[in-house]
């Protein structure tokens, strides 16, 4: 026989006198463990793409010097703007002293 009553919520007492909900605790587990695989899985991805042993577009030294002077930025945004323009230094000026849309 089938009990059509509602079920209680289930509350939890620890030791440390915290009175947990059972659904709440639940879904902060299932939360936890969904960012573990999203990370596990960014891992795998990463150690992929250096097996794939991806070329980088060769950074020429002169214009990461002239960007990070010029528009006084830090040396890592400046390669990361050339690599994303392929190296190409106008249209890095171009994307970086645009007016933001």
């Amino acid at each position: 026989m089938v009990d059509d009553k509602k079920q209680p919520e289930v509350l939890l007492d620890f030791a440390d006198g915290g009175v947990y909900i059972k659904h709440k605790m639940e879904n902060a587990v299932v939360e936890l463990e969904r960012r573990r695989i999203t990370r596990d899985e960014a891992r795998k991805a990463a150690k992929a793409m250096e097996a794939l042993d991806v070329q980088k577009p060769e950074m020429n030294a002169e214009h990461v010097q002239l960007l990070v002077k010029e528009l006084g930025i830090e040396k890592e945004e400046a390669e990361k703007a050339l690599a994303a323009q392929g190296g190409d230094l106008v249209k890095t000026l171009v994307a970086l002293t645009a007016p933001p849309s």
